[in-house]
């Protein structure tokens, strides 16, 4: 834990829960990490309604998981205890023994020569009898189908000389690629619980992954995987087949040669083999990602038949019902449910089973016989996971309840959740989420908001309750915050065109899809703006390291197990193949799309503070990677914190405390234990600054003590201190802001600074029942943040100080001692009432424009070698005032704002301003003072070099702005001994002329509000290029001119507006300098600078080539583009 300056102790504590007393009690952080989760359900292989069921459960004083195995009777609902050392292997029965690998022979990879063991359980006698099978560990089991005896494999053994050969040649070098070696498939026949023989079978190249057995007996099939565990190449995942009946060794039969990952395998009556592919590969044709899918392999002419064809969701899993005489049931995902669907035969409908919404998981039948019935686990946003029995399928909704693990998570106020659509603008497609309210807060507004990003990306966020250290949306709900869970492109659930959106855009994409999210929440009225946070883990963590360089509206960021880059990732990753398709070829062959999505290319745009998190021995996303991501936050000083989880791989399986540490940094609220507060100094801070801060902190220990026993007390951190406060420089803090003082002109305010004066309410803040603190320690003072040291805010009760620093208030003393329970005085304030500043940015003036490869080019970057395109604009304003300058574009822009002239050969000259991305998602916004008798030079151009495309200028003031677009083909740079500034001077001599008349016939109105009669002529006007245009008026009268697109309301002038001008054109004539647009119809308002005249005037315009004009009807109303033809005359003419 960093603190960023000493006085945020007095804040460090602030909870966001408001309770109701009356109310249930909402989930501790302790009982949120003790729920029980359920690793497996095993039905009977006789119809006498036993369960085995599996549960994991965390022991906290041991640093451990445990994997507890229970058989429960339905009959008398006894519940008996067989082990609390069961492993991740599925049980498995046979008549009345029980076949299990225990978790103390299953877990010591680096261990050799240890004898492994599968153990026996006898129904009958509860004895639990160990038989060895050698001193490798078992990959996979499974009883024959018509004897006791027990298939099995595992990596097959090097013999004692083989090894100590290989020992005295290579000692403890690695051959890396032939390290590896492949399974052995052994036979072991049982009689009395005791093994009598262990025949090998067959020897094969690769390892086993899962088996199955004929219902004769008489085949055994199973499918591979690599033996490096490394997914290079799909040929390594196949389904062979064995034929018993004949001696050993067995010679494979290789069934299927496919792009698939085979999963999931059942032997159907008829013959036939069930399986899955679940994301990973094509049995038809090349590798290819899609929904999980079902299929029926027939072993004897290799066709395979794809189940449930019609059925457009995922499907994890599935059950032959009555061996598949009844057809399969299967889990299937659409949207955020996950339910259970029953087909009858291959070519019939696939039909839901009327159930709970929710999500239904592990669905189970008894094997082989003649009953519907089925035992399954469920739950929903609000009810958490149990196991549950119904003797007919078509029945689910009144399923019996058979444990209650988790009885305590329906005796606390849980969030409730709804899904949550919007659109990608970008493309106009439909996305869905998941807003988990925290309790008591269901569809309030204006909610701190988080977005927790699920991991895969073939994944998604569903109607379900499952809280751990990666399902941990409940748990932050329940800490104040509106969870927002967004299953962005490539999720499951919604289509395989869904699915493979994310291909080639591998975070772009779905990031978008993120914030377009985060942008509806926000107008929807939903979402704190100015509270946000976002985080992920895996592929979510892919996608925060993405978001955090395209944009700074969040607050914070957790990444846990990401990648910033993907070419080291590739290299690095047991699942490179995914990485070679998503991105369509390898590095070398694509480097280009590799780079547009590696996040550590875009470092130096972040400025969001990260937590990251790091599985010290992960392999899915090297832990290389996160140290990558820390070291590029680091070097550009942005604050981050890495906490890295010893000996834990990708899904932090071993250390419950790793999972509870990972969440529990992340939390708000959370005090010190005991009131004692460990500190560490950064090495650059200078010995007398740290006694400086040493003597603080020893006065804030007096004032706070109570009778002179402490309250809080700091001390220096120890080597076991896992929580501290971190003491840097030349970081700032801040408290929170209330309703307590009234908002002066933002415009004096560093606008990097603008967040400071964001306002909270009591959603998020706990006040501790005290009164707004005016002479607290932590109060801005007046001119906080102030450039011009004007005033900033100014407190809403008359005759107080703020921005006092002399001590900590009595208030400020108080809430630290009710944190700590300590018994103190309290001091009341009065009650103040509050106001609503009116917004100063009200006149909007706009402009649309595009970088060309003909626009002018510069190099923006001193250290780049490459051009930038850039275009440049003459900006002057009628009134005194703060404005703002925001860019709206698809590419990644940014701003310059100058005083009185710019110098593409010195672009610091002159600055006044610049910014890359304060506008989020990747646009420039940036805010100052325009005086009225000064001219400003804005420069709009690129973040990255040689990027073209169209952008949109929004200039917000009191008033409209004067902007004219200094045409780059006519402007030169034209240098004195006194600046440098822009002169324009033509090239594109094309002329095309329009003459009229204003007269008093004529339409008229008041412009911009001025009093006054003005008459006024609308001329449609259509370019056939795309290019910059000169229109210039040419009058005896004084005139004014207005461009607008696509139409003009004379009762709202700033609507549709684009330029405007009055004597630009000199002698009182006006001249519009723009990119005109061959696809888009422009109207030219010409009008008079004074009232009540009239007189003749010509229209002058100089570009590329002839403009056409059309006189446009004018009415009251809206004027708009018509057809009918106008005068108009060529250059002979004009």
């Amino acid at each position: 834990m960093t603190v960023k300056q000493l006085p945020l102790i007095v804040l460090l504590f602030i909870s966001l829960n408001n309770l109701d007393v009356l109310s249930l009690s909402t989930v501790t952080f302790d009982e949120f990490f003790n729920y029980t989760a359920f690793s497996s359900i095993t039905l009977s292989p006789k119809i006498d309604q036993s369960i085995l069921i599996q549960t994991t459960r965390h022991v906290w004083e041991e640093n451990i998981n445990e994997e507890h195995l229970y058989l429960f009777k339905l009959q008398d609902n006894s519940k008996t205890l067989i082990t609390k050392q069961a492993s991740s292997f599925q049980p498995r029965w046979k008549d009345n023994l029980i076949a299990l690998i225990l978790a103390d022979s299953s877990t010591k990879p680096n261990q050799t020569n240890q004898s492994q063991y599968i153990h026996l359980y006898s129904l009958r006698t509860n004895e639990m009898i160990p038989i060895s099978i050698g001193t490798e560990h078992v990959h996979t089991f499974i009883w024959s189908t018509t004897s006791m005896s027990l298939y099995f494999a595992t990596r097959t053994p090097q013999s004692t000389d083989a090894r100590s050969a290989h020992e005295n040649e290579w000692k403890d070098v690695i051959d890396y690629r032939e390290q590896h070696r492949g399974d052995t498939i052994y036979r072991a026949d049982i009689e009395n619980m005791t093994i009598v023989k262990i025949e090998p079978l067959v020897n094969i190249s690769y390892s086993v992954h899962e088996m199955i057995c004929s219902p004769d007996g008489r085949q055994l099939v199973y499918s591979t995987e690599p033996a490096s565990s490394q997914m290079e190449n799909m040929a390594d995942n196949e389904l062979y087949s064995l034929d018993l009946s004949k001696p050993s060794p067995l010679i494979p039969v290789r069934l299927t040669n496919n792009s698939a990952v085979e999963r999931n395998l059942k032997w159907s009556a008829d013959g036939s083999i069930f399986f899955t592919v679940i994301s990973e590969g094509s049995v038809d044709g090349e590798y290819e990602e899609m929904q999980g899918r079902l299929y029926s392999l027939n072993p004897n002419n290799g066709r395979i038949q794809h189940w449930a064809s019609q059925f457009t969701g995922e499907i994890s899993s599935y059950v032959l019902l009555q061996g598949e005489r009844q057809g399969v049931a299967f889990l299937g995902q659409l949207s955020t449910e996950v339910q259970i669907y029953h087909q009858q035969s291959i070519d019939a409908a696939v039909n839901k089973l009327m159930g709970w919404n929710g999500t239904y998981e592990k669905i189970v039948t008894f094997p082989g016989d003649n009953s519907s019935a089925i035992a399954f686990i469920h739950s929903s946003f609000e009810k958490p996971q149990e196991v549950y029995f119904v003797d007919r399928m078509d029945q689910l909704n009144v399923a019996r309840q058979i444990t209650n693990e988790n009885q305590l998570f329906t005796e606390r106020n849980l969030p409730k959740g709804k899904p949550y659509r919007w659109t990608n603008k970008d493309d106009g497609t439909e996305i869905e989420g998941i807003l988990l309210y925290p309790p008591d807060k269901f569809e309030q507004k204006n909610l701190p908001l988080y977005v927790l990003i699920h991991g895969g990306p073939h994944g998604a966020d569903v109607n379900t309750f499952q809280p751990d250290w990666y399902f941990c949306a409940p748990m932050i709900a329940t800490e104040g915050w509106l969870v927002f869970e967004p299953n962005y492109r490539g999720s499951t659930g919604y289509g395989d065109e869904f699915l493979q959106g994310v291909r080639f855009q591998i975070v772009s994409r779905p990031a978008r899809d993120i914030l377009f999210g985060v942008d509806a929440l926000i107008h929807d009225g939903i979402a704190d703006p100015k509270r946000l946070t976002v985080g992920g883990y895996s592929y979510g963590a892919y996608l925060t390291n993405w978001i955090i360089t395209q944009t700074t509206r969040f607050n914070a960021a957790v990444s846990g197990a990401g990648a910033s880059e993907h070419v080291a990732d590739w290299g690095l990753t047991d699942i490179p193949y995914t990485n070679v398709y998503m991105f369509g070829g390898y590095p070398w062959q694509v480097p280009h799309l590799y780079q547009a999505e590696a996040a550590i290319l875009r470092m130096d745009k972040v400025r969001t503070p990260t937590l990251i998190i790091v599985p010290a021995n992960d392999i899915r996303v090297a832990a290389s990677e996160n140290y990558i991501l820390e070291r590029g936050l680091h070097s550009r000083n942005v604050p981050s914190k890495m906490i890295i989880l010893p000996g834990e791989t990708h899904g932090i399986p071993n250390n419950p405390w790793h999972g509870k540490i990972k969440r529990g940094v992340a939390r708000r609220g959370t005090a010190w234990t005991n009131g004692i507060v460990p500190y560490e100094f950064d090495s650059d801070i200078i010995p007398w600054l740290q006694e400086l801060v040493i003597s603080v902190m020893q006065k804030m220990e007096r004032l706070t003590a109570i009778e002179n026993v402490a309250c809080v007390q700091f001390r220096p951190k120890l080597p076991n201190d896992q929580y501290y406060i971190q003491i840097v420089q030349e970081l700032d803090c801040f408290p929170y802001e209330s309703e307590q003082y009234r908002l002066l002109s933002t415009c004096s305010i560093i606008i990097a600074n603008r967040h400071n004066f964001d306002k909270y309410n009591d959603t998020f803040v706990d006040t501790l029942n005290t009164s707004y603190d005016y002479s607290s320690i932590m109060h801005y003072e007046r001119d906080a943040f102030s450039w011009n040291r004007l005033p900033t805010i100014e407190p809403l009760q008359a005759n107080v100080t703020i921005g006092q620093r002399d001590n900590m208030s009595s208030t400020d003393i108080h809430e630290v001692q009710l944190l700590y329970n300590c018994s103190a005085i309290g001091v009341t304030l009065p009650e103040i009432t509050t106001t609503t500043p009116q917004s100063q940015y009200s006149v909007n003036t706009t402009v649309l424009s595009a970088w060309t490869t003909n626009s002018r080019k510069y190099i923006r970057r001193s250290a780049s070698t490459t051009h930038t395109y850039y275009e440049a604009y003459r900006v002057t304003v009628s009134i005194n005032g703060c404005y703002i300058f925001t860019s709206s574009s698809q590419v990644d822009t940014y701003g310059y704002l100058y005083s009185d002239s710019f110098s593409p050969i010195d672009t610091r000259q002159n600055l006044i301003i610049e910014n890359d991305d304060d506008g989020g998602n990747g646009q420039f916004q940036f805010e100052t003072t325009l005086e009225t008798n000064r001219t400003y030079i804005l420069v709009a151009t690129t973040y990255r070099e040689n990027i073209t495309g169209e952008y949109r200028l929004i200039i917000s003031g009191l008033t409209s702005v004067n902007i004219i677009l200094i045409d780059n083909a006519s402007t030169t740079l034209v240098s004195s001994t006194t600046t440098n500034e822009y002169t324009i001077t033509s090239s594109k001599n094309v002329l095309s002329c329009y003459d009229d008349e204003l007269t008093t016939d004529l339409v008229i109105y008041n412009r911009e509000n001025i009093f006054g009669t003005y008459y006024y002529n609308a001329i449609q006007i259509n370019v056939p290029i795309s290019d910059n245009y000169v229109l210039t008026s040419s009058s005896v009268v004084d005139t004014y001119g207005y461009l607008y697109m696509n139409s003009f309301n004379p009762q709202d002038m700033s609507s549709n507006l684009l330029a405007k001008d009055d004597n630009n054109g000199g002698n009182k004539q006006f001249s519009i300098s723009y990119k005109l647009y061959s696809s888009i119809t422009y109207i030219l308002i010409t009008t008079t600078y004074i009232s009540n005249v009239t007189g003749n005037f010509r229209i002058e315009v100089r570009g590329p080539a002839e403009v056409t004009f059309s006189a446009l009807k004018q009415s009251s109303s809206t004027t708009r583009p018509t057809s009918s033809p106008s005068p108009s005359c060529g250059e002979s003419s004009c």
